[in-house]
Formats: structure tokens, sequence, C-alpha cells
């Protein structure tokens, strides 16, 4: 069975607060207050992974140690309660799937646990038995300490253990809750001169392997297997997202909703034929985090793009090298604006490179252009009579022959004149004036 992810109490991943419910909001807002680490009493147990522990898990939740933390939220006094919560990675799967989650756990005095399924689209606890059950280690009164608890051995020096399975699952996107309230008794004694508290934990989550292709509808909660089908199911204001996997087109696809079309870790699209990958027309249209390049240079660019308020945000575009000189390259350009046909577009955060330009920009066409990386093009953002604001774009380590070329017939004065200010914010760009 394959380990999917080990979770461990850490002061970067666990949320606290006054109640266990609070710190689950918290948790599932990724905002709140994060537990503090606490010096592990010297006669607290602990726990601890073999030395030659040779199990290993696609994630570790913290990535950087291993080792559990004792977690509180200082100071630390007699009869706190506390609320403690930790949230896995999301787990998304086409097919019919489960979890198993097997968890250690260490508290000083006594704690309560929980463990709950999350729909990791919209943030929603959806457990059904058998999970959902709150677990008990010892006495939750603070006074247990002069009643129950009073006598050796003391309940916090259990180690609790607990496995659970969710049985199987409808293909979706699910992440796994642990909660916690953790209480620290009174002094037995009023002669005892400290009264430590600490809660730590090791949860271990196995699993099929999330089998994700094709389109995943993370408004509706849909999945297809083509990229066309899945815009075709989409309605306005859908988010869908292309999972991981290499989707060759050989067509192009349309996108005509107002729709945001995301590309997932380890997606990408290869162009395998002459023609425009994508063409989206309409208005409030979103394309980020795309990373498209082609099998061979084709005369056309991979995202053509009209209507307005449109964004293109997060991609990496690149086409296959080419032999020097740049000017016999096949004409092949990240993003072109239709002609007429684009107002209030937004480019941010993308990379462009090994391409004839990175974007050309067409007359009647406006917007903004941010904080883009292009390199290793004959031409990086080519204006024709077009109108958009420039700023903090850079340039890369091999160097385009022009950063920006201004067509003539482009109006002077701005966003483009003084020349110098377009260069200085823009990270020293070339610029060709062909207006003069």
């Amino acid at each position: 069975m394959p380990l999917l992810e080990r979770i461990v109490s850490s002061s970067s991943n666990t949320y606290v607060a006054a109640t266990r419910e609070a710190a689950v909001a918290e948790v599932l807002a990724n905002a709140g207050t994060l537990a503090s680490s606490e010096i592990r009493h010297l006669v607290w147990p602990a726990l601890q992974p073999y030395t030659n522990d040779n199990a290993t898990f696609l994630n570790y939740n913290p990535a950087a140690d291993q080792n559990p933390e004792y977690l509180w939220n200082p100071p630390v006094q007699s009869g706190q309660q506390y609320g403690f919560a930790v949230l896995s990675g999301a787990y998304l799967s086409t097919v019919e799937t489960y979890f198993d989650i097997q968890t250690a756990v260490f508290c000083d005095n006594a704690h309560q646990m929980q463990v709950d399924l999350v729909n990791a689209d919209t943030g929603v606890i959806i457990s059904t038995a058998p999970l959902g059950v709150l677990l008990q280690d010892g006495s939750m009164d603070p006074l247990a300490s002069s009643t129950t608890d009073r006598f050796k051995p003391y309940n916090w020096q259990n180690i609790r253990y607990y496995t659970i399975s969710t049985g199987n699952l409808p293909a979706g996107n699910y992440r796994i809750l642990i909660s916690f309230t953790a209480l620290n008794y009174n002094k037995s004694k009023p002669t005892i001169l400290n009264n430590p508290a600490g809660l730590s934990f090791v949860a271990d989550i196995m699993g099929p392997i999330p089998i994700a292709t094709g389109v995943y509808n993370r408004t509706q909660g849909t999945y297809y297997s083509t990229m066309d089908d899945a815009v075709a199911g989409a309605s306005s204001g859908d988010d869908l997202l292309l999972l991981q996997g290499t989707y060759t087109r050989s067509t192009t696809l349309f996108i005509n909703k107002s729709i945001t079309f995301e590309g997932a870790a380890g997606s990408m699209i290869l162009l395998t034929a002459p023609v425009i990958p994508i063409v989206a027309v309409g208005s409030n249209i979103t394309l980020k985090n795309l990373r498209m390049t082609s099998d061979a240079p084709y005369e056309n660019e991979f995202i053509q793009i009209g209507g307005s308020n449109n964004q293109v945000l997060n991609n990496t575009i690149y086409g296959p090298p080419q032999q020097l000189p740049m000017m016999n390259w096949v004409v092949n350009r990240a993003v072109v604006p239709q002609a007429n046909n684009m107002t209030n577009l937004l480019v941010q955060g993308n990379m462009f490179y090994s391409l004839r330009s990175g974007m050309y920009l067409n007359p009647g066409t406006n917007g903004n252009i941010i904080n883009n990386v292009v390199y290793n093009t004959k031409g990086g953002f080519l204006v024709d009579s077009a109108v958009f604001v420039m700023n903090g774009n850079s340039w890369g380590n091999t160097a385009n022959e022009v950063d920006i070329a201004i067509f003539a017939g482009t109006p002077v004065g701005p966003p483009y004149d003084p020349i110098s200010q377009l260069k200085a914010n823009n990270n020293n760009a070339t610029v060709s004036d062909q207006r003069v």
C-alpha cells in the first residue's frame, strides 16, 4: 500500500485555539495562531522513528523535520485546555479511492482526538462513519490530578495509538483533518514547582496513489477526459484544473465562457500541428499556470485572446530550439491579442522564451504587462499601435535581440514615453523605437 503522507506535530503546521472547533476553523482557513514548541520535560516519553526507518512517503508534513515537537500555547499554566488541528495535503483522484490513517499521540495530561475527511475544494468536513468519532484519553476534568489520576502510573505516561480507514470514496479531492482537545491538569500538590503541558503526535496516511488525468471542474466537482469536453461542460464562473500529464493538441481549444482554465503542477500542453492551441474570446477569462510548448516550431501563437478584462497569469510558454540567426526563426509567439478586440488585458507573472517573439500587440488593443520574464527571442514585446502599460518585466540570462520594439504608427506619449522611463520601469530594457 503506498505511503502517501507522514504528519508530525510541528509549530509550522499545527494551529491552536481556545477550543478544538476553533482550531479546526483556523486550519481550514489556513489562518490563525500556530502552536508553540515546548522543551521536552525530563520524564516525558518521545515519539521518534527508528534510527534506520526505511519508510518512504510521497509527502512529509512538515518537509523539514520528521521529529514530532511538543506543542502548547504559552505561557503554560495549570488547568489550561486548548484545541489543536492539523491538515494533510490534498489528494485528487478521478477514480474511486480510500485512505487509511494511523496515529500515535502523547499528551500531558489528557486529550481527545478526532479524524475527519475534508473536501479539499470546498474546505467542508464530509466525514461519515467510522470517521468523526471523538476519541478519549483520560479524564477531561482538570481536577483529575487529585481524584482519578492521583497515583502512578499517571495518564500522561500512556501513548495512545489509533488506526481507521475512510472506506471506499467516490472520485474527488480529499484532505485528512486531525484535531485535538488537550488538557493540563491542576497541580495535585502545592509543593510541585512546575506543571508542564505538551501535545505530541504522528499520523501516517496511506492509500492508492491518486489517479488524476484530464480536467477537473473544481466548481462543479466533475471530471472530463479532454479539455474540449471540460470547456463545453463548464458554466460561467467555473474553475477548471488541467491535471498532471502531457496533453497533445493538434486542434484548437476554443474558450468563449467567463471561466478560469488553470494548469496543475506536472501538466503540459504539447502542440503537434500548425494550429493555435488556445483561442479565448470573451470577458473575464483567466488562463493561469499553464505550461505549453511544441514538438516543432509552428508559425502561430500559443494563445490568441480577445474580448475584455481577460487575464494571462503565471504561464510558461516556450518553443523548441531553432538554429541561429533569429531572423530565420519560424514566427512562433506566446500570446497575441486580437486586433481591435482586446481591452484591459492583464499579462502578469509569465515566462516566455525560445520563441520568435513573446507577444505581438496588435492595433486597437490595450492593457497591462507586468512582472513577466522573456528571453531568447528576437523581440520580447512587439508594439503595433497598441496601448499597454509595461512594468517590472525582466529579460533572463539569454538576451533577446530587442526587449521592446515600438513600431511606426504607435501613438507618441504615455505609456511608452519617455523611453528612458520605459527602460527604467522594465529592468533596463533594450527598446527599439521605430516611430522616429
